[in-house]
């Protein structure tokens, strides 16, 4: 399901856009909403309220109708597993603008939350093992060469979480010469087998919210569970990345603006930039 709600959220994607969930609810917009793709794809001929709020790039009519579905472009990517040792650690708070708290990759064992202040990620792999990685209270978070993977247990609600005017500047790591191996290419996974319900409170849910400020380079993959952007959340944010979700919503007055990542970015290379897999 795509759902965008609530004036003037918006979503412009310099790519293309495709939404695999049957009936009027694959493709749902509020009054005063906006959605803006090179070509639009869904499974279903009828959609709630889309008519004139549909903008194609480079053509005149870009939506098309009763499309085959989509399968996962990540299905069977193997998921970086612990290595045996985890850390305790579970709330950093950061440090000044000119001495930002160093963040190591590695397992952690109850997930991590970066808790105000500036912080820099160091290269590598973050496994949340029973955790969720959470960026808080306003926590401004910079790093390159990075891939977050959270193994959302069976009492996970929040994965992934971007909260409170957080800022976040990351890249994934880039793709070999011969092209993508592994997880290059991808910034956030959002795992697991806890798979979102339209009934039961849209959660486990990867969050940007309450006016967050994001530039990203990468993928965001979660294949089972809900992904939202909030409460005027990433105003700001022109990032090249793809996302693919089971559910996307765009809430409040957010804005987005996505563009593909560059080909040693991108693990997808020539598929479209948003995919919502149902």
């Amino acid at each position: 399901m795509f759902y965008l709600s609530s004036s003037p959220s918006s979503l412009i994607a310099t790519c293309g856009i495709v939404a695999n969930l049957k009936g009027s609810s694959g493709l749902y917009m509020d009054s005063d909403t906006h959605l803006e793709a090179t070509t639009i794809e869904t499974m279903s001929n009828k959609h709630n309220q889309i008519e004139g709020k549909v903008k194609c790039t480079g053509t005149d009519n870009c939506l098309a109708q009763m499309s085959a579905p989509a399968s996962d472009p990540l299905e069977g990517l193997e998921l970086p597993m612990s290595t045996g040792s985890c850390s305790s650690t579970k709330k950093i708070t950061g440090g000044s603008k000119n001495n930002p708290k160093k963040v190591t990759a590695g397992d952690y064992c109850k997930g991590l939350e970066l808790d105000s202040g500036y912080f820099e990620m160091d290269p590598g792999t973050y496994v949340m093992e029973n955790g969720d990685f959470i960026v808080s209270n306003g926590a401004n978070v910079s790093g390159d060469g990075v891939t977050v993977v959270s193994h959302c247990s069976s009492d996970c609600q929040n994965p992934i979480g971007v909260q409170s005017g957080s800022t976040l500047d990351l890249s994934a790591p880039k793709c070999s010469s011969g092209g993508c191996v592994g997880t290059e290419g991808i910034l956030f996974w959002s795992a697991g087998d806890k798979e979102t319900k339209l009934n039961d409170d849209e959660k486990p849910i990867v969050t940007f919210e309450s006016g967050s400020n994001v530039t990203l380079d990468g993928v965001i993959y979660a294949p089972k569970h809900n992904m939202e952007f909030s409460s005027g959340s990433v105003g700001g944010l022109d990032s090249n990345v793809i996302l693919i979700s089971k559910y996307l919503t765009l809430s409040s007055g957010s804005q987005v603006t996505l563009n593909r990542p560059a080909d040693d970015m991108n693990p997808l290379k020539g598929n479209s930039g948003v995919a919502l897999v149902e």
